[in-house]
């Protein structure tokens, strides 16, 4: 049989594979939570190793190539044996002559034919030109009877002077008006049959070379077949002869038989160990797929996990914190129309005893939290913390400083 091409891996220097690969797993879509079940990491006694063709499997493959070479070549030699003994070395070489003769026979009989017809082709444009061109000759020389423009004129000027000089019954005059009207008609015509006759000339000779050829050919052609065919009858008396001798001969077929069985044998091994190679390297990179998922799968519930931590915290953090007062903004709002109105009221100094220890000032700070005792900053106290105070403007202010002063004196 013909010699399997052999492809290799540009990438392992393996063979191609025998088989189709596995078709490509659909890209998947996970969203990782923190409820999310990540796969189990394969064990360390688990983990696949990457196959090497050269290391573990180049050898065991060198050594079914030579295998089947052993068992070619030993087919060969039952076929030699074979051969031989159907028909001996000379009557080989003889019908190896003769196919090689016929070969080049038939080689010979094709291009001839091709040949006859492209000469066919020649001689039928050839033959439709002169035709067709010796058709209009033939219809200008039936419309003359002079081939000469000379002769015309001389005509003419005979006739025109025996109109003019001699006697001439009516019937004579209109005949010689009636050759002069005829030799005017004729004078044009005489060119261009000379013209016609001209060009006849080359495709007459076109013509008869193109049948010459044609002719030439046809009888080469004919000698080529009748070569190729003493040929195909040697050919075909030898091949009755070889049918004869192969009913009377014994061969081993079935030793030939198990020999193509063997070499079928050891190429479904060869194919087993390419696909055993790449089912391995699958294999191999399936797993470190799975590896890689289950570590991007680990980062990323980790990172679920802080962030779920840090919300809880933060949420915390929002609960533990001391709401405001419902009322804050309307305490604001007095705070400021009080000091408001002490702008108008001149108060009086007296002395507050503070509150003496610590036992009295946690009871006030008690009293400040619950809202019992509203502490009234001052102004100035007010304006450091950006308070918004709601008065006069400068001439009032001027004018309370007055009123101050003169009550103080």
């Amino acid at each position: 049989g013909a010699q399997r091409k052999e492809e290799k891996d540009y990438r392992t220097g393996a063979p191609r594979r025998r088989t189709a690969p596995p078709p490509k797993m659909p890209k998947e879509d996970i969203k990782v939570t923190v409820d999310t079940v990540i796969p189990v990491m394969p064990a360390k006694h688990e983990i696949i190793q990457k196959p090497n063709w050269e290391a573990n499997f180049q050898q065991d493959y060198d050594k079914l190539k030579k295998d089947i070479a052993d068992l070619k070549k030993e087919k060969g030699k039952v076929y030699q044996d074979y051969n031989d003994a159907l028909a001996g070395g000379e009557e080989n070489k003889k019908y190896g002559e003769l196919l090689a003769a016929i070969k080049k026979a038939g080689a010979k009989k094709n291009d001839l034919f091709e040949q006859q017809k492209q000469a066919k082709a020649e001689f039928e444009e050839a033959k439709a030109g002169y035709n067709e061109l010796m058709n209009i000759v033939s219809k200008q020389r039936d419309e003359l009877s002079i081939f000469s423009v000379e002769e015309v004129d001389e005509e003419l000027v005979r006739l025109q002077k025996k109109l003019e000089t001699t006697t001439l019954t009516v019937k004579e005059e209109q005949k010689i008006h009636q050759t002069i009207k005829e030799l005017e008609r004729m004078k044009p015509l005489i060119p261009e049959y000379k013209e016609s006759s001209t060009k006849l000339a080359p495709l007459k000779d076109r013509y008869h070379k193109a049948k010459k050829v044609q002719s030439e050919i046809w009888n080469k052609l004919q000698v080529a077949i009748e070569e190729h065919g003493e040929i195909k009858k040697k050919l075909d008396i030898m091949n009755k002869e070889w049918s004869e001798r192969k009913e009377s001969t014994k061969v081993d077929e079935k030793k030939i038989e198990l020999i193509g069985q063997g070499v079928e044998g050891v190429k479904k091994k060869m194919d087993a160990l390419v696909n055993k190679y790449y089912d391995m390297e699958d294999a191999y990179y399936q797993q470190q797929k799975l590896i890689r998922k289950i570590e991007w799968m680990t980062r990323e519930k980790e990172r679920a996990v802080r962030f779920e931590r840090i919300k809880k915290e933060r949420e915390e953090e929002e609960k533990a914190k001391i709401p405001p007062h419902p009322y804050q903004a309307e305490l604001d709002a007095c705070d400021q129309l009080i000091l408001y109105c002490k702008k108008f009221i001149v108060e009086k100094k007296e002395d507050v005893k503070k509150p003496e220890g610590k036992a009295e000032n946690k009871a006030l700070q008690s009293k400040i939290t619950k809202g019992e005792i509203v502490v009234v900053q001052d102004k100035k106290k007010k304006e450091e913390e950006g308070m918004l105070i709601i008065g006069a403007g400068k001439k009032k202010k001027d004018k309370t400083v007055k009123d101050k002063k003169q009550t103080k004196k």
